[in-house]
């Protein structure tokens, strides 16, 4: 039997939920609305002392449950009721007044579609997704066709029912429009008459036919059409949905003269992998594949919320309050659901039911673990059954606060809190930090070698944090950060959504220490924390991942662990390399092997030249004022030269030394934490780490193939992973793509062909290095440079592994899979479209172009006519006025040519891409250009 405490307790929740769901606009929040929920109000409403209210108001506040105006009279709300209620993020929970209250919701309000809001996970693990499918229905003429893929009971078709209320919400369709769902595996064995039902068909053309029927197609047109377990369509049926896919036309069945018009958005569902099921054809017409995650992939926080959000609608189905014991709640959370969502559904109302029965004639029910159907039996239940009770009851709202006391990440901030609150601050918080860095590496070895996975959305969070990084950078907030610490943020923040829940629980026992010790950091490192407060923001606004005082917190311990990195040496030192993250792996080995913070890293690009090398090292002196020494440790260069560059810096006595290794690293690491001079540090480094060489003539260096595109890096990459998947596993050969200017200016002073053994480059454009073989790629493509390919292969690969690279090579290059893998576009489509583009510009321009220029032109208009659709970036050109003046009769021919690409896609072609089509014509291969006696020779002199 509950206290009556408790009953006071809950009803307080109740009474404050019930307000705050119904303040359903901001301008609702003002004072003659509000008295509903103060202290005094609630407290004669429920027949109870004021002061007994007040405890409780400061209890709810301290478990975050509750948002406090510290106005008079005070105001109490329910917090997540009022986020859900005004379509807003997480919110703090103290304001000073109204005013202020209103302002931070109008700041922070998010005009969310409501379609979406429904679905668990909408801001976390299917963020993405969800961007996905608004993008396909929001897309002009009649949307983009999309795919559903993933597991049976992930949520396909509740997602696609959901795209069509978005689609309706935003009045992308009309009121009246359908919403017509098709299960293809029911027609797998009768794919006439799917057709049939697809398209129609008139009368006579089967028996029984006795009047002209419009089919699917007709009734949802205007609307939406689902097509779920598309996997079970025939070859013959995914063709014929091609044209309808292609033109928005059909024949009804019987009849192949009448062409039938109509317009539906199409969302295709399966539970295979669509590669090994449909065909290649068909996929390509459906230029979005949207990923569903299996509910054992998705965090414990959105498990839970599963789990409320099903018990809370069967409580509205049945008109009872639900309960659960403790060990039914852990048995469903624990439980492996091999159908995903749609089991775990099934399983809670097979649970309610079991219970509804007996309980009719009481207004509530208690569901414990012997109401679970029989199934959840058959996995591994015994550690759940020996360590939680039957009898102790839970409510369904407090599911949404479960405690995650068993988390790494929890465990860590408990132990920072407890020893915080063990210290005398400040006099001790230089100790208390040392302690906060032991439990950090303790985490992060955790999340490197035993949690993280290479996931996509890790993946994503990477690209968001360095353009979070470089926004701050551009500001002036921060100094550069390395690419493994910006990895490390990443994956901190990747692990704190995965265990959202965990703060609840820790809020709910250290809120003040917490408090405490947020307000000292606060005043006592006021920048470094508006630093943070900037991440966070922006963390909140590109993930929807709310860090809150804690996950704050965090942030502010590891970037001070960054700035550290100085600060610890008497003499500190700082390692440039070259790599992606070369630098910093040895700095991270060093100060973690060292336990101090001793050097800095400087990580770049592979084709950085000396020069290069220079300007980085100078602009990162720059950032000190009052340094007086430091140690320079560097891959590459004359020692002689680097002082010659350095010999500026005033005051400022700089040691250095190359062929950076972490052995040396820890050698002098070691020296500048003993206190030795640096002149003595180097003159002992020097001797005992003296390079040594021998010979060893079966050694080689690793073999490469170098790929290059005039288009852009990014084309290189797509054409170097084509040959990587051609090339067996085996073989041992290096994909290197590199940029072209880059490579056509440096040569072969370019690192790569230092490090590497580069069998041959491939690519659009010969950038004509010395001694070594360009294969272009359109001879791929024709079957004319097989041979060479084959010759310098043959070293690496044997005659089986030979004959499986060719087929692998006409496989992945023909120039339909090559532009199907370097755009998202059809290929077919833009395959003809690119044809008819150049031979306008060859007909206007009176000109022949080799197959070389044709080649490159195909790769460039195919990626630049993606580029212009999806609104990416385009292509800079110097001396773009100049080209102008000089170029309008050139510009009016390429113009013309892309008229008919431009009223498709209700696009237009920058004068930037026509100057770089022109250099490319004319500037570049001018000497390939065959010249018909009557050409526009005006047209194409230097300018």
């Amino acid at each position: 039997m509950e206290s009556k405490e408790g009953s006071v307790k809950q009803k307080i929740i109740h009474h404050l939920k019930n307000f705050s769901e119904n303040c359903q606009t901001i301008d609702f929040l003002v004072e003659e609305n509000l008295g509903k929920c103060t202290a005094n109000i609630i407290a004669n409403e429920l027949d109870c002392s004021r002061n007994l209210v007040s405890h409780y108001f400061n209890e709810l506040l301290q478990e975050g449950q509750l948002i406090k105006v510290n106005s008079r009279p005070t105001y109490f709300f329910d917090k997540l009721s009022l986020c859900n209620a005004l379509n807003t993020k997480s919110i703090q929970s103290e304001f000073d007044s109204l005013e202020e209250l209103r302002t931070y919701l109008q700041v922070n309000h998010r005009a969310r579609s409501n379609a979406f809001k429904k679905l668990v996970g909408a801001t976390e693990s299917l963020a993405y997704a969800i961007e996905q499918c608004k993008a396909a229905i929001t897309y002009p003429d009649g949307g983009l066709p999309i795919l559903l893929q993933g597991q049976t009971g992930t949520g396909k078709s509740f997602i696609a029912q959901l795209m069509f209320d978005y689609a309706q919400e935003k009045k992308i369709i009309d009121k009246e429009s359908k919403f017509v769902i098709v299960n293809c595996a029911e027609y797998s064995n009768n794919p006439e008459l799917l057709m049939t039902n697809l398209f129609g068909y008139v009368k006579g053309a089967f028996t029984g036919a006795d009047s002209d029927t419009d089919g699917i197609l007709a009734q949802a047109d205007g609307g939406i059409i689902f097509l779920d377990e598309v996997h079970s369509l025939k070859p013959d049926c995914q063709e014929k949905i091609f044209l309808y896919m292609d033109k928005g036309t059909y024949h009804k069945v019987g009849d192949n003269k009448k062409w039938y018009k109509g317009q539906c958005r199409m969302i295709f569902a399966t539970t295979e992998d669509p590669n090994a099921v449909l065909l290649k054809t068909f996929m390509r017409r459906i230029p979005i594949t949207v990923k569903i995650p299996s509910l054992a992939e998705r965090s414990m926080h959105e498990k839970n919320e599963l789990i409320h959000t099903l018990f809370k609608y069967e409580e509205q189905r049945i008109k009872k309050t639900i309960r659960l014991s403790k060990l039914t709640y852990q048995a469903l959370i624990s439980f492996e659901y091999k159908g995903n969502v749609g089991q775990m559904k099934n399983m809670i109302k097979a649970a309610v039911a079991n219970v509804y029965i007996q309980s009719l004639q009481r207004d509530s029910i208690e569901i414990r673990i012997d109401d679970l159907p029989e199934d959840m039996f058959n996995g591994n239940l015994t550690d759940v059954t020996n360590q939680y009770d039957d009898n102790s009851m839970i409510e369904l709202d407090s599911i949404l606060r479960v405690n995650y006391t068993d988390s790494k990440i929890y465990l860590m901030n408990q132990s920072i809190i407890k020893h915080y609150t063990s210290l005398d601050m400040p006099k001790q918080f230089s100790e208390f930090i040392d302690f906060v860095q032991l439990r950090l590496d303790q985490y992060y070895d955790y999340l490197f070698f035993e949690s993280t996975k290479n996931s996509p959305k890790l993946k994503l969070m990477e690209n968001l944090m360095t353009n979070i990084i470089n926004i701050l950078i551009n500001e002036k907030s921060v100094q550069k950060i390395s690419n493994n610490q910006i990895r490390m943020l990443s994956i901190f923040i990747y692990d704190f959504s995965k265990e959202y829940g965990f703060e609840w629980s820790l809020i709910k026992s250290h809120a003040e220490d917490i408090n405490s010790l947020m307000n000292y950091v606060k005043n006592e490192f006021t920048s470094e924390w508006e630093i943070v407060s900037k991440i966070v923001n922006l963390v909140d606004n590109s993930m929807h991942i709310n860090l809150g005082a804690v996950g704050s917190l965090d942030l502010f311990f590891i970037m001070h662990r960054f700035n550290r990195i100085l600060s610890n040496a008497k003499i500190p030192g700082v390692i440039l390399a070259h790599g992606y993250s070369i630098a910093s792996g040895i700095v991270e080995v060093t100060n973690q092997f060292l336990n101090h913070n001793i050097f800095e890293a400087i990580d770049m690009p592979l084709e950085t030249d000396f020069q290069d090398v220079i300007e980085k090292l100078v602009e990162y002196l720059k950032r000190f004022e009052n340094l007086k020494e430091i140690i320079v440790m560097v891959d590459m260069g004359s020692l002689e030269s680097v002082h010659q560059f350095l010999e500026t810096f005033a005051n400022i006595d700089i040691g250095i030394i190359n062929n950076v290794s972490t052995k040396l690293a820890l050698d002098i690491g070691s020296m500048i934490m003993e206190g030795y001079s640096i002149e003595k540090i180097l003159e002992e480094a020097s001797e005992r780490n003296k390079h040594k060489y021998k010979i060893i003539k079966n050694r080689k260096k690793q073999p490469a193939i170098v790929t290059v595109c005039e288009t852009g890096i990014g084309t290189a990459e797509k054409i170097a992973d084509l040959l990587k998947n051609s090339f067996p596993s085996n073989a041992g050969v290096t994909f290197i793509p590199y940029d072209y200017a880059s490579i056509e200016e440096k040569k072969k002073s370019l690192p790569v062909f230092d490090k590497y053994n580069v069998l041959c480059m491939i690519g659009t454009s010969n950038p004509h290095i010395e001694n070594v073989k360009f294969i272009p790629i359109e001879g791929i493509i024709n079957g004319s440079s097989y041979q060479e390919l084959e010759e310098l292969s043959r070293n690496h690969l044997n005659e089986k592994d030979l004959e499986n690279f060719k087929k692998a090579i006409l496989r992945n290059f023909s120039m339909d899979n090559l532009l199907n893998y370097l755009t998202i576009l059809n290929s077919e489509r833009i395959v003809v479209s690119v044809e008819t583009i150049i031979d306008k510009i060859q007909t206007g321009l009176k000109l022949e172009l080799n197959s070389n220029v044709v080649f490159g032109l195909y790769i460039h208009i195919g990626c630049l006519i993606e580029r212009l659709i999806i609104d990416k970036y385009m292509v800079n050109f110097e001396g773009l006025a100049e080209f102008v003046d000089a170029h309008q009769d050139f510009i009016i021919i390429v113009k013309n040519a892309f008229e008919e690409i431009e009223q498709m896609y209700n696009v237009t072609v920058p004068l930037s891409e026509i100057g770089y089509i022109y250099n490319y014509i004319f500037k570049r291969y001018k000497a390939s250009v065959k010249e018909d006696e009557n050409s526009v020779n005006d047209l194409w002199t230097e300018s």
